[in-house]
């Protein structure tokens, strides 16, 4: 057989599992082992760089032992950037040569959820300052640089979903009669969930439940000048106006309580019978619609929406015990009867939390299964008030 020149290593070290593959390109472009050396794009290769000394990471704060850590980097621009230890339970950093210190030579370090042996299955994505982090046994957390000496680790508060299969969708064949009622209803308030089975477990707490009810509100009315009441909620709106009147008719949106929009507009001339017939995709649960009118004597407004049911979302505070739990409602509930149309959070400490995440056209994507609640064991002994 030909010998074959080897003159470019930029393919790196290659599996032994290529060794006859020389009709590969990679074949000619690497090598078996290339230890203390950096393949450059020209073909070359090069001894990498010294190490030097910067810190003892078998040291956690406070001087207790450490023996796991990882080192991942925080790049806030291309001027600056960090190096993050993660150990069992803190972060600590670094920046240039040296450990990061603040103004008053103290050693910069924040806690963590994160133990030692779950370090290697942590997930990083970050853009800017913000550091995105997800593992399946803790909810997603935002690492976020707020000043030069100065990091915070916050749990994300996702408010809206996302949401397993409804209750009473499980099993169309025998659909569950299990039920949630919430004796508040205003986003805001806090009041208790209650269920007539034994679903709630202290692995729950932080968790979100959709309660979903027949909707009492499907028309709203306006007639001459005013605001009228609002409807909520996903779904096809239709406006329909009748009259001769004349002046401005506005369609306004509120998504998450941040003000009220125009979402359309008409104008009446000189006395015309306007007649109105619009209508738009609602896709945000969250979302409030009203019609407003400034002065159009004779003007009548009929908004309605598609939608049969309206839902509400309420995050669990504290599992009181099997049947309870302590709640604050994120988004307005329609009712507080009880309702076998619920959805549970995908995401909690029972179920648990995504393990990968990226971004993709601008969006994050979030990706992990969820644990059956079959396989968890829990006894009495678990919920800090078991009251049966």
């Amino acid at each position: 057989m030909a010998n074959i020149p080897l003159i470019t290593f930029n393919k790196g070290e290659l599996s032994p599992k290529i060794d006859n593959r020389v009709d590969t390109d990679a074949y000619g472009s690497g090598c078996r082992r290339l230890e203390n050396m950096i393949p450059e794009k020209y073909g070359c290769a090069t001894r990498r760089p010294g190490l030097k000394y910067i810190y003892d990471s078998t040291l956690a704060p406070g001087g207790a032992a450490n023996d796991t850590v990882i080192v991942i980097p925080f790049i806030y621009s291309v001027s600056v950037a960090y190096m993050v230890e993660f150990g069992n339970y803190y972060a600590r950093f670094y920046y240039g040569d040296s450990i990061l210190e603040d103004r008053d030579s103290n050693e910069v370090w924040i806690s963590t959820p994160y133990a030692a042996e779950h370090l290697y299955q942590l997930k990083f994505k970050q853009i800017a300052d913000t550091m995105w982090i997800v593992h399946p046994l803790y909810a997603p957390r935002k690492l976020t640089r707020t000043g030069v000496y100065t990091f915070e680790l916050n749990v994300i508060d996702f408010r809206d979903g996302p949401f397993l299969t409804r209750n009473d969708l499980i099993d169309p064949d025998n659909p569950s009669t299990t039920t949630l009622a919430c004796d508040v209803t205003e986003p805001g308030s806090c009041g208790i969930l209650t269920s007539n089975s034994s679903i709630f477990l202290p692995g729950h707490e932080g968790a979100l439940f959709k309660l979903v009810h027949s909707r009492a509100t499907k028309h709203v009315y306006l007639t001459n000048a005013g605001t009228s009441d609002e409807i909520r909620g996903k779904g096809k709106y239709n406006l329909i106006t009748r009259g001769t009147w004349t002046g401005t008719i506005t369609w306004q949106r509120n998504e998450n309580n941040t003000g009220w929009e125009t979402l359309k507009e008409w104008k009446g001339n000189s006395g015309a019978n306007q007649n109105v017939n619009s209508s738009y995709e609602e896709e945000s649960e969250t979302a409030k619609h009203r019609i407003y009118s400034d002065d159009a004597a004779g003007f009548y407004g009929d908004l309605s929406i598609d939608e049969p049911y309206e839902s509400g979302i309420v995050k669990v505070l504290a599992v009181l015990n099997s049947f309870t739990a302590s709640v604050e409602v994120y988004s307005q509930l329609a009712s507080t009867s009880a309702t076998r149309r619920w959805h549970e959070g995908a995401w909690s400490e029972s179920r648990g939390y995504p393990g990968s995440f990226c971004f993709f056209e601008g969006r994050s994507v979030y990706a992990g299964a969820s644990r059956s609640l079959a396989d968890e064991e829990f006894s009495a002994s678990d919920y800090p008030e078991l009251v049966l």
